[in-house]
């Protein structure tokens, strides 16, 4: 049974969120009903779709971001994250290293060429800025120090693992050239590129915030939210 009091609780918490947080999770909420109510009618959601995904994690980055204020060298780690996200993505996408071999499609809107008929989306590096933060906020209420660095890089790489196999066979975001053993065909070494990576940036993001840990909850609801809605529209896909 249900406590009476559960729905108080649910009221203030809803309450206590920011602004863009609850804007964020409308548009999860959006995605999610478009999603399946595109799947049931046959339709085709046009340009909804990757105007709705380009917005929800625009807004899910600014409430990510929002919780690092306070600190002032904080944009400084954040920058480094976003270039570390792009240059091992290029790299990967042309060399197979440090993830596997794999090639993205133009679903992921925008896209733009990088050469020998590659192309690259827009919102990858940006969708790494989002998952190291908030997986970065989680491990600073872990750990101390620089294990909180370790874990957070750990955090990021699992929670890319079960969302693979929608971002790959369901929303066909990108294609593994050779596929292996992990969920959606990932290779094992993109787990552990996701660690390296991942683990990375929270280096950067250690030294910018030590000793001190992410105070809001918002960057956890956040990512909560993103593997949710991932998670949410590969189950649709299966009705």
């Amino acid at each position: 049974m249900v406590p009476a009091r559960d729905p108080l609780k649910l009221g203030r918490v809803w309450g206590g969120l920011s602004l863009p947080c609850r804007v964020y999770f409308g548009l999860v909420l959006f995605a999610l009903a478009g999603s399946l109510l595109s799947h049931l009618a046959q339709l085709n959601p046009g340009v909804i779709a990757p105007i709705s995904a380009l917005l929800t994690l625009g807004v899910g980055l600014w409430t990510v971001i929002r919780a690092y204020r306070e600190f002032p060298r904080a944009w400084l780690a954040i920058l480094a994250v976003f270039a570390i996200g792009l240059t091992t993505e290029v790299v990967g996408v042309r060399t197979g290293r440090p993830f596997g071999h794999y090639a993205y499609t133009d679903r992921w809107w925008p896209t733009f060429p990088i050469g020998d008929g590659l192309r690259f989306p827009l919102q990858v590096p940006f969708a790494w800025v989002l998952v190291v933060l908030a997986s970065f906020a989680l491990a600073t209420r872990l750990m101390t120090r620089w294990p909180s660095a370790i874990v957070g890089g750990m955090i990021a790489a699992l929670v890319d693992l079960p969302m693979e196999p929608v971002m790959t066979r369901v929303l066909g975001y990108w294609t593994w050239l050779q596929p292996g053993a992990l969920p959606g065909g990932a290779p094992v070494e993109n787990l552990c590129g996701w660690w390296g990576t991942a683990t990375l940036g929270c280096l950067f993001l250690l030294v910018a915030i030590q000793p001190k840990r992410i105070e809001s909850n918002e960057p956890i609801y956040v990512l909560v939210g993103h593997v949710a809605m991932t998670l949410g529209i590969g189950a649709i896909s299966l009705i």
